[in-house]
Parts: C-alpha cells; sequence; structure tokens
C-alpha cells in the first residue's frame, strides 16, 4: 500500500520546518519519525528565530492548504482510504511554528533596526554637539570678523605689491635710458 499523499506532503513540510531547509523528501520524514525520543527533543530544541523567513512563509502556505484533511476523521478516498486525523498535531505545530516564527523573526529584525536607529542617533547627537561647539568658538574669536580682516589684509598687500611693481619697473626704464646715454657716450 502507498502512503497517502496528503500525509506525505504534511510531514514533509513538518519535517522542512525541523531541518530549515525546503528540500525534504520522504527519507528524510522517515529518518525523523524512526525515534520518536529524537523527534520529541528536535521539537523541545527548536527555536522560531532559528528558521528562514521565507522558507517559513511559504510552508505556512502549503500547510494551510492540506490541513482541512487532516482535520477531518474518517478514511479519505484521496488519500488511499487513510485516516489523516491522528497525523494532525503535527501540521498545527507546523502552523503555529511557522505563525510564531514570523512574529519572532519580525521582532527581531524589528530590534535590530531600533539599535541601527539609536546607534544613528547617537552618532548625529555627537556631529550636532560638534558643530554647536564649532559654531560657538566662530562667535567667541569672531572668525567672521577675521576672516573680513584677512580678506583686506591680503588687498591691501596686492595693492602695496602693485605698486612696489610699478615702482620697480618705471626704476628699470629709468636706468635702461640712463644705460643706454651710458652706452652711447663711452662705447660708441
Amino acid at each position: 500500500m502507498h502512503s497517502p499523499p496528503d500525509l506525505v506532503a504534511g510531514l514533509e513540510y513538518f519535517v522542512s520546518l525541523l531541518r530549515n531547509n525546503s528540500y525534504t523528501q520522504a527519507v528524510d520524514v522517515e529518518l525523523f519519525f524512526a525515534d520518536g525520543g529524537k523527534l520529541k527533543r528536535k521539537m523541545n530544541r527548536v527555536k522560531t528565530t532559528d528558521v528562514d523567513i521565507q522558507l517559513a512563509t511559504n510552508m505556512l502556505e502549503q500547510l494551510n492548504e492540506v490541513a482541512p484533511k487532516y482535520a477531518t476523521v474518517g478514511k479519505d478516498e484521496s488519500n488511499n482510504n487513510y485516516d489523516l486525523q491522528p497525523f494532525e498535531h503535527y501540521i498545527k505545530w507546523a502552523i503555529n511554528y511557522c505563525e510564531a516564527a514570523k512574529i519572532d523573526l519580525k521582532v527581531q529584525t524589528t530590534k535590530a533596526e531600533i539599535t541601527e536607529i539609536e546607534n544613528k542617533i547617537e552618532s548625529l547627537s555627537v556631529l550636532a554637539g560638534r558643530f554647536g561647539t564649532m559654531a560657538d568658538d566662530t562667535q567667541r574669536l569672531n572668525f567672521v570678523d577675521f576672516f573680513e580682516r584677512a580678506s583686506n589684509n591680503v588687498a591691501s598687500r596686492v595693492a602695496f605689491l602693485k605698486g612696489v611693481t610699478e615702482t620697480d619697473r618705471t626704476q628699470a626704464e629709468d636706468y635702461q635710458k640712463k644705460f643706454r646715454t651710458f652706452e652711447r657716450k663711452y662705447f660708441e
């Protein structure tokens, strides 16, 4: 007699959650159910935050599809005249596990986001404090006036240097004229 397809599918979903692996086959189900004590320990040890959120979401959808077939008492022709109701507690456990995993993983993600935001707030507070210190120092040391004086100082030096340059050019031209006169007088 072949295993009922809905029984195999439901228990594969159940074992997929225990393994945190969507690729579960009938042999994996057999290995998990071979020793009831190990299965019970695994069910007690597995944490809702250990499962992948995508796996929990996908398994929840698939479990919700097969769950009604486990709720009916009695033999079902689509399942080789096999009564699936004795296995319903595995499906219910798996559905509750998926729903709890989605909640716990969302809480975990939210806590991580809160921590990240708190770190950003702390960093921005330090930057704001530094900016405030710089603004206070700017006013206390009168940086606005400092830069204005520095600009005026540079402008006055440029004007002075232009005057020096003009004087040098005029003197050079005068000496050149005198030197030419000297050359003409003595060497020509």
